[in-house]
């Protein structure tokens, strides 16, 4: 759980589970499905799991069970030849599948959730999935609703990633290690375990997949981001190429192929 967890950089698993099932899970609610498909009609009910508590947990609850029935040597002991981490090009967490077909099948023709959606979420959906592709399958937003709910510029997209930042002291600059979590066009959020100042400009070094590095100028504008403390909003001077590539391949490819190729992107990023 704790590998998974730390590879997709996720901290909730959120579940379905038999209602009357007994569990160490939090209930989402109390409203349940009386027929869920999924478990052959049987009702379920939506559950949330920490996954940064869960190995002690299972420990404390499962760790002196027999081997058939000890989650906890399940989920943190054995190694399953099955579940193998993706090599990816890039150091994302997760991959788009969404495509402008799958979205409008789903959305718009075997439901109609896209119709009953609020103008905030047309405008919310539509800064997401920003490209001509999507146009066309997307929820329809005049000008003075688009003005009215306004979005963050550029999008954030999730990395989990090592980087190194220049600090400078009375004597000589010092390296210290971050990692970052959140990309964005100018910008990025990471998590340092020391203090790191703040409006200063530094250079840093982002290593961002297997052979992908990149050499920028940021600064650090706030700590705590998000209430996390050693969690650090930067803003770049200016993202190089290798920045601009990745960053537009997240903006414009529709699935994980696409990240594969990213070069194709690198007219737009110019």
């Amino acid at each position: 759980i704790a590998e998974v967890a730390s590879t997709l950089n996720e901290n909730l698993l959120v579940h379905s589970m038999l209602a009357k099932a007994t569990s160490d899970d939090e209930r989402l609610n109390e409203t349940k499905i009386d027929n869920y498909d999924f478990v052959n009609g049987a009702p379920a009910v939506g559950a949330s799991l920490d996954l940064q508590v869960a190995p002690e947990m299972f420990k404390q609850i499962y760790g002196r069970r027999k081997q058939k029935k000890n989650l906890h040597s399940y989920f943190t002991e054995i190694t399953l030849p099955n579940i193998v981490v993706p090599n990816r090009r890039y150091f994302t967490t997760n991959d788009p599948v969404m495509t402008p077909q799958l979205l409008d099948y789903f959305f718009n023709e075997q439901t109609q959730v896209f119709a009953n959606l609020d103008d905030r979420k047309k405008v919310l959906l539509r800064s997401i999935y920003d490209t001509p592709a999507y146009a066309g399958v997307l929820p329809a937003v005049d000008a003075e609703t688009q003005h009215h709910h306004h979005m963050r510029q550029h999008q954030r997209y999730a990395l989990k990633c090592p980087g190194m930042i220049s600090v400078s002291d009375a004597h000589e600059p010092q390296l210290q290690a971050f990692e970052v979590l959140e990309v964005s066009k100018y910008g990025f959020q990471a998590a340092s375990q020391v203090d790191l100042p703040l409006n200063v400009w530094c250079d840093v070094t982002v290593q961002l997949g297997r052979s992908e590095k990149s050499f920028m100028k940021a600064m650090a504008l706030r700590e705590s981001v998000n209430g996390v403390k050693g969690w650090y909003a930067f803003k770049l001077a200016e993202p190089d190429l290798a920045w601009r590539k990745l960053v537009n391949a997240l903006r414009s490819g529709e699935t994980h192929a696409d990240l594969e190729n990213a070069t194709a992107f690198t007219a737009v990023a110019a």
